[in-house]
């Protein structure tokens, strides 16, 4: 997930034996303060409308509306619509029109802005 710079580019990768994905920033493993690298059970890429707002470059995301990504579980990924039609209801993903049946366990939820490159890949 190209975020800007290098520093900030995001990969997950499918470890199969752990069957979680593995979380990268900037090439290297993203870890928390103990050193254990950040995993989670599924992924799921959001591309939303965004716009810098300041001079420190924060953003404005629109999460209102519909859009693509990519939801990513057991090591399979594949194209999504989500769907959030107001501020009161959850987001929710669509594989050809049906929700999709998210697994238990830690979902990571990437928001990328409209533009930005996602390569999905073995």
């Amino acid at each position: 997930i190209d975020y800007s710079t290098s520093s900030y580019e995001v990969k997950f990768a499918y470890d199969d034996l752990i069957k979680k994905y593995v979380r990268y920033q900037g090439g290297k493993k993203h870890a928390n303060h103990d050193g254990d690298a950040l995993t989670a059970d599924m992924v799921i890429v959001s591309f939303m409308q965004a716009s810098t707002i300041d001079a420190a470059g924060r953003l404005d995301i629109e999460t209102i509306g519909q859009g693509n990504g990519f939801a990513c579980m057991r090591g399979v990924c594949r194209e999504i619509v989500w769907k959030k039609p107001s501020p009161g209801e959850r987001i929710k993903f669509f594989v050809n029109n049906q929700e999709i049946e998210l697994h238990s366990g830690v979902a990571w939820i990437e928001i990328v802005p409209l533009g930005r490159s996602v390569e999905i890949g073995e």
